[in-house]
């Protein structure tokens, strides 16, 4: 049977001293959260490099134009139904 496994995490003497942190990226983060913030806003405000990256970023995940809503669903009238004015078709 073949067991799958990182090579980064088998033991080699390249990795003995190779330090990994066991608890979640949150609890690492959540003490330098404030300095973090305020450093990455001073980037974007005077940084072209940081300023071309949040705009790809936002162009590529959200899109140039945002979101739209788009409803495709339709009120399909049952036998023996009155048809009102949403449920008339092409409306």
């Amino acid at each position: 049977m073949f067991a799958r496994s990182y090579t980064g995490a088998k033991a080699s003497c390249l990795l003995a001293d190779f330090l990994s942190p066991s608890s979640t990226a949150d609890k690492e983060i959540k003490s330098a959260l404030r300095t973090l913030r305020d450093r990455s806003r001073q980037l974007s405000w005077n940084e072209l490099f940081a300023q071309r990256a949040l705009l790809i970023f936002r162009t590529n995940v959200v899109g140039e134009k945002g979101f739209h809503f788009q409803s495709k669903s339709r009120n399909l009238s049952r036998q023996g139904e009155l048809v009102g004015d949403l449920d008339a078709v092409g409306k």
